[in-house]
């Protein structure tokens, strides 16, 4: 069922719930074994990780070419992703004092820059303003 599980995400292309996954199953592994079975388990992890390597490379072959650049290195998502947010955040300080305070509105990422955030934080703080942000980060 791991297996399938690593399937599943690594076909959605998303590298972070890979990530996730990874940790998730070597803190369960540390939570839930006593002192002397954790090398062992560990090392079994081991063998899990080099089928999921000769699996990811049996699986560049038949994937997509968008879906294919994400695990390759010519993936640039990381820096589309700087320049939005820079966009994003001298947008909220060159703002007014009530759109610092109050934000631009729901919505005035996309509206304004014709992008995504990718960046919750940075989306909410430029949408709702420092005021709204503070109380997103208190409840």
């Amino acid at each position: 069922m791991m297996l399938f599980c690593v399937y599943v995400v690594f076909l959605s292309g998303s590298r972070g719930s890979l990530l996730a996954m990874l940790i998730a199953f070597i803190t369960w592994i540390i939570r839930n074994t006593s002192k002397g079975n954790r090398i062992k388990h560990l090392l079994m992890l081991l063998p899990i990780l080099i089928i999921f390597y000769f699996c990811y490379t049996l699986l560049l072959d038949s994937l997509d070419e968008g879906l294919l650049a994400r695990y390759t290195e010519d993936d640039t998502s990381g820096h589309i992703r700087l320049y939005t947010w820079g966009l994003i955040i001298n947008g909220f300080f060159n703002s007014n004092i009530l759109q610092f305070l109050f934000g631009h509105g729901l919505g005035s990422c996309i509206r304004d820059f014709n992008l995504d955030a990718h960046n919750m934080l940075l989306q909410q703080i430029y949408e709702m303003g420092v005021l709204g942000f503070i109380i997103m980060v208190i409840f």
